[in-house]
């Protein structure tokens, strides 16, 4: 309270004090951008860059984490001073390099540096608890738990979450969606599924071949498209 009634003061009476107000000049930056192709953090930029980790995040908001990802077709850009950006454009293989050797020194990749095109959708079921769920999709407590904004682990039956799956669990849902078509050379897509699950369901398939032997360029696929599990004839 006595903070604010000396700045009450000083507004009052700055005159006496021999103090004026002086108006901010704003200062404007001319900015571009530039496709990344690979994972890198905004402190890699800075280091091989004229430009101060500030500036850099407050002109890329988007990355609170510091990172930059990269995820195939999927674009992620950075924006930066034009009057530093040939600099940078001059070193991208040395900004790559430095990107690949730091995380490479690191002891975990980071958590959330993956595809969320690959998140499902899990129904709580009786007997479940998070880390059962986090080991069933080779993920930890933390992260489901951080993923849905839980404060507690407790979980209520029926309670739906959220999970960037490790790995997917052969289960019942690959066996019925090959039942459905008493075909076991075909799956069918399920809600919530991708090519990357689905493939990683299936021992001995790849996403490459799932997406070769069904004519795929991309990644999307819808529920109720029958995919090929074999090379077509």
């Amino acid at each position: 309270l006595p903070a604010f009634y000396a700045t009450m003061y000083i507004f009052e009476y700055a005159s006496a004090y021999g103090l004026t107000p002086t108006n901010t000049q704003p200062h404007y930056v001319t900015t571009d951008t530039i496709q990344i192709n690979q994972t890198i953090a905004l402190s890699h930029v800075a280091a091989l860059s004229q430009t101060p980790l500030e500036t850099l995040e407050f002109l890329n908001p988007e990355y609170t984490l510091g990172v930059i990802p990269y995820i195939e077709d999927r674009p992620y850009y950075l924006r930066m001073p034009v009057s530093d950006l040939g600099l940078l454009v001059e070193n991208q293989d040395s900004l790559y390099g430095l990107a690949r050797a730091d995380f490479a020194q690191r002891e975990k990749p980071l958590p959330e540096l993956v595809d969320q095109n690959n998140r499902i959708r899990y129904r709580v079921k009786s007997g479940d608890y998070l880390g059962k769920i986090a080991n069933k999709y080779g993920v930890s407590v933390a992260q489901i738990k951080r993923w849905n904004g839980l404060k507690s682990t407790q979980l209520r039956i029926g309670q739906r979450l959220t999970i960037i799956p490790k790995r997917i669990p052969v289960n019942e849902t690959t066996a019925s969606s090959r039942t459905k078509n008493n075909n076991k050379d075909v799956y069918v897509v399920q809600r919530g599924d991708s090519l990357w699950g689905i493939a990683q369901k299936l021992p001995g398939i790849t996403l490459e071949d799932l997406k070769k032997w069904n004519d795929i360029s991309g990644s999307e696929i819808k529920p109720g498209m029958a995919l090929s599990l074999k090379p077509r004839s």
